[in-house]
């Protein structure tokens, strides 16, 4: 059993020996998804839902792939019976050998139970199940995240959260208690895009020259440069000829992170045939990752269409001559493209250098590489830090600003312009030019 994906924790869990799992959170974290998301993960041999709140049809109604995907799942419907009857059908699931038994949610019936009986109740449904000598598992679903004597009684507690992110939904799980494994990330970042739980992976960094295989993936457009990445493309609709797009990071961000932006568009303009020049930071990884592109074109192409200025040599005084050397490079890379147009990635840590002496330089300078970036119709991406001087300037002049967050230790972008929901970006570092893109819904 592998338990390199997130989700392989439940497998852990379980396969400790533990048979009781309380999932708490407030009405619309995504409790009831998540149980039913288990059933994929774990594949029991036998499945019952009991259900106190909604009805089978309204349950498939809202979550339309467990026909499909789960056909074997019974679902009981418990909302006008008693606790005693409740007990009944539980009782007679737990007998199934090698079940996941959902109730869903306790909370209904607990409030019918005098308080000096409930705790007694608790005890017992757990250890019914506890002293079965079969695989058969339950999972409790709770609408409170404040402790009770039921917390201590299960094997494991998990709560969901939804919180705000500069106005848009974030939904946070934390494994809160799970008996007898070690957890090493306690918070994850999730999603119920497709109303499924995903649960992001933490970003791990990668090296390229480490790269076992790589699938770069590119789509066309004839109104727009593509992004490299389709799933990109379809939110945002590619990059507008002529447009500056300013990719911000916060300050803990990891900036190689951020080469699955870059790295994607890189390989799509020169797919098309058409050139690129980095101004990058002092980036030791230049090198190795021009090395990646060495599987997919000749030395020829490298040399020819894909350039990067020497941030090495530093600004000369009032940044001209080296500013020129930039424009310069620029119009070598046009001869060599097939519509004369070139993707120009410039790091804000390049400008900041370039035009440190002066704010004037720098506003000036900065003018000229945005106004001959859009009379050519060249995509020109600008990467800086929130916290640096130039940003608030950078950032006005953006028709694409894109913000890059480290949350909970996984790479989320956020777009305001246009406006979108959270982006989680996973990296598979078996192909780290295409971030798997996932929605946080």
């Amino acid at each position: 059993m592998s338990y390199r994906l997130p989700e392989a924790v439940f497998h852990r869990f379980f396969d400790a020996g533990n048979k009781s799992l309380l999932i708490k959170g407030e009405p619309g974290t995504g409790k009831t998804i998540l149980s039913l998301t288990m059933t994929k993960w774990l594949k029991p041999k036998g499945m019952f839902y009991l259900s106190t709140r909604l009805s089978e049809d309204q349950i498939v109604q809202e979550i339309p792939w467990l026909g499909r995907e789960i056909p074997s799942l019974k679902i009981k419907d418990v909302r006008f019976g008693t606790p005693e009857m409740l007990v009944e059908q539980y009782s007679v699931a737990i007998k199934q050998p090698g079940s996941l038994i959902i109730l869903d949610s306790w909370d209904t019936f607990a409030r019918l139970i005098p308080q000096a009986e409930l705790l007694k109740t608790e005890q017992a449904l757990v250890t019914l199940v506890s002293s079965l000598n079969t695989d058969t598992k339950v999972v409790f679903i709770s609408e409170t995240n404040s402790a009770t004597p039921f917390d201590y009684t299960v094997d494991g507690v998990i709560h969901l959260y939804n919180s705000t992110f500069h106005g848009r939904t974030l939904r946070v799980m934390e494994f809160k208690k799970l008996r007898g494994i070690r957890v090493h990330r306690r918070f994850h970042i999730f999603t119920l895009d497709g109303a499924k739980v995903k649960i992001i992976p933490p970003y791990i960094p990668w090296e390229p020259s480490g790269t076992q295989k790589l699938r770069p993936v590119y789509s066309n457009k004839d109104s727009a440069f593509a992004t490299g990445n389709p799933k990109l493309d379809q939110f945002y609709g590619g990059i507008p000829r002529g447009s500056l797009v300013v990719v911000e990071m916060s300050e803990s961000f990891p900036y190689e992170a951020a080469r699955g932006l870059t790295l994607n568009l890189t390989y799509a303009f020169l797919k098309e045939g058409r050139s690129v020049l980095w101004a990058p930071h002092m980036d030791r990884h230049f090198s190795a990752v021009r090395g990646m592109f060495q599987s997919f074109f000749d030395e020829q192409t490298l040399k020819g269409r894909l350039r990067v200025v020497d941030t090495a040599e530093g600004p000369a005084p009032g940044g001209t001559p080296f500013f020129m050397r930039y424009m310069s490079l620029l119009d070598e890379l046009r001869g060599t493209s097939k519509d004369r147009c070139v993707l120009q990635i410039v790091s804000g840590s390049f400008l900041e250098r370039l035009y440190a002496e002066s704010p004037s330089e720098f506003i000036r300078g900065f003018e000229d590489l945005t106004t001959q970036a859009n009379t050519r119709g060249d995509p020109l991406l600008v990467s800086v830090r929130r916290n640096s001087p130039i940003s608030a300037h950078v950032r006005s002049f953006a028709d694409i600003y894109l913000a890059l967050h480290f949350l909970y230790g996984s790479v989320v972008l956020r777009s305001e312009r246009p406006y979108y929901e959270l982006l989680a970006m996973n990296y598979d570092a078996r192909n780290p030019l295409i971030p798997k893109i996932t929605p946080l819904v």
